[in-house]
């Protein structure tokens, strides 16, 4: 199924225009693999900043995760060359 292919579905669904439908969806790609997929996912615009929120949140958790990694990994470093020193 093409784009317009998938717009054009989702307006009759929705039974909207397409100029509505513009100010409302975000169309974007999607590899989700269910069985009513059709490569194509529609994001509602007024939510778009909630979805940005979460996952940037998500992402700061990660690097917060990665910087304590690296903090105790170097701290580990710095007792074997302490104790090599010694």
């Amino acid at each position: 199924m093409t784009k317009e292919d998938f717009i054009k579905q989702r307006m009759e669904i929705d039974h909207i225009t397409r100029k509505t439908f513009d100010k409302t969806y975000l169309v974007i790609p999607c590899n989700c693999g269910a069985i009513y997929c059709h490569g194509y996912k529609c994001l509602e615009k007024n939510k778009i900043d909630e979805w940005l929120l979460l996952y940037i949140e998500d992402l700061q958790k990660k690097v917060d995760h990665y910087k304590h990694l690296y903090s105790e990994a170097k701290k580990q470093k710095d007792d074997v060359v302490e104790y090599i020193k010694n």
